[in-house]
């Protein structure tokens, strides 16, 4: 019995499947039996059992296309590195953001880095920006509710008796206000 990594594709419409290491990609279709298979991938995966599903949850569990990662990296990250981290403009604050971004592709990582810089104002607590991001992103006006990805988890997890697990490396507040 094995995890399987899935990346819900809303453009498209597919599933990209991550099997030991081996991405395959199949079209979007219920998973019955508990038992991974993907015809366009030559039977790579044909009767191997699945337990789990692990999904992303930023850009996977809502679309890309509806603004909120943008929103939130933008708009509410300056204003916590204003706020939070001492600087004293919002242009300031993106010029370094977007300095670090490009390095580490990672937001947390970038201004824990520029901590150990020694760029920052006021050292940065991963913690309070995962507060701040669940207390200050507009959830409700960039994500709605997938009423067709909602049937399909519940789906797998009452009919394919699927384990599933919602995965990202954002703080936790903020994981559990995106769900």
């Amino acid at each position: 019995v094995s995890t399987c990594a899935v990346a819900w594709s809303h453009v498209g419409g597919g599933l990209s499947v991550s099997f030991a290491g081996a991405a395959r990609h199949a079209p979007r279709r219920p998973v019955t039996g508990g038992f991974a298979t993907a015809s366009s991938s030559g039977g790579a995966l044909e009767g191997i059992e699945v337990d789990t599903i692990i999904f992303d949850i930023d850009d996977t569990l809502y679309p890309a296309s509806c603004g909120f990662s943008n929103h939130r990296m933008s708009d509410v990250t300056k204003r916590f590195m204003v706020e939070r981290l001492g600087f004293q403009s919002e242009a300031e604050a993106m010029a370094l953001w977007s300095e670090y971004i490009q390095r580490y592709h990672s937001t947390l990582k970038g201004l824990r880095v520029a901590t150990e810089d020694g760029r920052l104002p006021i050292p940065f607590r991963q913690e309070e920006l995962g507060t701040y991001w669940a207390d200050n992103c507009d959830f409700g006006k960039y994500i709605k509710k997938d009423t067709e990805l909602v049937d399909m988890m519940r789906s797998l997890q009452q009919e394919a008796k699927m384990k599933l697990v919602a995965f990202t490396n954002a703080p936790r507040a903020y994981a559990i206000r995106s769900l």
